[in-house]
């Protein structure tokens, strides 16, 4: 799941078209609302995750 979501936000960081920018940034939160809600493993030992996070949760 992480690797999915690191994958998202590098596609997200390169894209410059704004449409598919906000499309990208609906699924980072959605991949973030997914691993919210499942027993993930203890993920304040993945500083790609903690970034990430911060960006996009809301």
């Amino acid at each position: 799941m992480l690797s999915l979501l690191n994958a998202y936000y590098l596609l997200y960081l390169q894209e410059t078209d704004a449409q598919k920018k906000r499309l990208l940034e609906e699924k980072i939160q959605l991949i973030i609302d997914d691993i919210k809600q499942s027993d993930y493993k203890d993920l304040s030992q993945e500083p790609e995750w903690l970034e990430i996070f911060r960006l996009f949760d809301k």
